[in-house]
C-alpha cells in the first residue's frame, strides 16, 4: 500500500475515532450499547493502525470531516452519516473486512434506532396542556392566524385536521404552522396523511382507525417522528400500542 493510501487511512481513522467517540454521549443510558459501540471503535482503531504502521509517514492535513465535527455540535444523525460515509469509502479501497464493514453498519441501526426512540420520547413528554384541533372548515379565521393567536394564549399542541383540501393545498398551510410550533417550542401534528407530516416537516402524525394502518404509516414517517391514533375502546387503545404508538 502506498503512502497516499496509509494517509487516507489516517485520515480516515481520526474520523472514525472521533465520531465514535461523540455517539456514546447518545448511548450512556444503554451501557449494552454503549459497550458494544466501544468495542467495535477498538476493532477498528486497531485494523486501521496495522496499515499505518506499514506505512508510517503521517499527514500533516486535518481531514475537512474532522474540521467539521470541530466546527460545533452535531446531533446523532449526521455523526452516523459520517461513520457510513466513512465506512464505504473503506469497502471501496479494501482497507476493512467485510465483516467488520456488516457489524459496523448493524451497530449503527442500532445507535440510529436508540437515538430515534430518545428524541420520541422527549417530544411526546411535551404532549400536555392545552391541545388545539385547527379545521379550517370550522372556522372563519385565518388557519395561521388563529394557531398563533392559540399558542399565546398557552396552547402547546397544534393539531392540524382538514379533511377537504387536497394535500398540496394543505401543505401551504402546514409548512407555516410546523414552523410557527416550533418558534413557540409547540407540538405540531398533521391528521391522516403520513406524507404530508414528513413534506412540512411536523411533530407527527395522528391517524385514525380507518386511515393508513400504523405499521405502515411509521415506514412513512421520519424515524424521529411521533404517530399517534384514535381509539373508541381499549381494545383499540392496546393494539395501537402493539403497533408503536
Amino acid at each position: 500500500m502506498g503512502f497516499q493510501m496509509a494517509e487516507f487511512a489516517k485520515l480516515l481513522s481520526d474520523t472514525l475515532q472521533k465520531s465514535l467517540s461523540e455517539l456514546k454521549d447518545f448511548t450512556t443510558d444503554s451501557p449494552v450499547l454503549s459497550q458494544d459501540l466501544q468495542d467495535v471503535t477498538e476493532l477498528i482503531v486497531l485494523q486501521l493502525q496495522s496499515i499505518m504502521d506499514l506505512n508510517p509517514q503521517k499527514s500533516q492535513s486535518p481531514s475537512p470531516v474532522i474540521a467539521t465535527l470541530d466546527s460545533g455540535f452535531i446531533g446523532s444523525t449526521d455523526l452516523i452519516e459520517v461513520i457510513n460515509h466513512c465506512v464505504s469509502l473503506l469497502v471501496t479501497y479494501r482497507v476493512l473486512d467485510l465483516t467488520m464493514v456488516e457489524n459496523l453498519r448493524k451497530l449503527m441501526q442500532r445507535v440510529s434506532h436508540h437515538a430515534d426512540s430518545k428524541v420520541r420520547m422527549a417530544l411526546s413528554k411535551k404532549i400536555k396542556g392545552l391541545y388545539v384541533i385547527l379545521d379550517p372548515e370550522f372556522t372563519d379565521s385565518n388557519p395561521i392566524t388563529l394557531a398563533e393567536a392559540c399558542l399565546k394564549g398557552g396552547a402547546r399542541i397544534i393539531q392540524w385536521r382538514d379533511k377537504v383540501r387536497d394535500k398540496g393545498e394543505q401543505l401551504k398551510y402546514c409548512e407555516p404552522l410546523a414552523a410557527l410550533c416550533s418558534t413557540y417550542e409547540a407540538v405540531f401534528l398533521v391528521n391522516d396523511h403520513a406524507d404530508l407530516a414528513v413534506a412540512c416537516g411536523a411533530s407527527g402524525l395522528h391517524v385514525g382507525q380507518h386511515d393508513l394502518p400504523i405499521p405502515i404509516a411509521r415506514q412513512v414517517l421520519m424515524s424521529e417522528q411521533l404517530i399517534g391514533n384514535s381509539n373508541a375502546t381499549v381494545e383499540e387503545a392496546l393494539k395501537g400500542m402493539e403497533e408503536g404508538v
